[in-house]
């Protein structure tokens, strides 16, 4: 018997296919700026963020990125803990 799932929880494929989106604008985002890599969520609703991440709501981006922080894809930011 499985666990109950939690209210809102992204399934697996479409947290994948987030997560893919947050490494593809980690990565953009750093080559057109030239500066630090920008946390993923911190991204969204910003002029910096990439048009595709407007396929997904600013909690699946945000779920993405602490699931990037905890495979050690990226880095948390140092001004906020978004690994809850």
């Amino acid at each position: 018997m499985g666990l109950p799932a939690r209210r809102n929880e992204l399934s697996p494929h479409r947290l994948i296919d987030a997560a893919e989106a947050c490494v593809r604008a980690w990565m953009e985002t750093h080559a057109r700026t030239g500066g630090p890599y920008s946390y993923p969520a911190d991204l969204y609703g910003t002029p910096l963020q990439p048009i595709y991440l407007d396929a997904f709501t600013r909690e699946e981006v945000e779920e993405a990125s602490r699931f990037l922080v905890r495979l050690g894809v990226i880095d948390r930011p140092t001004n906020q803990d978004n690994t809850r």
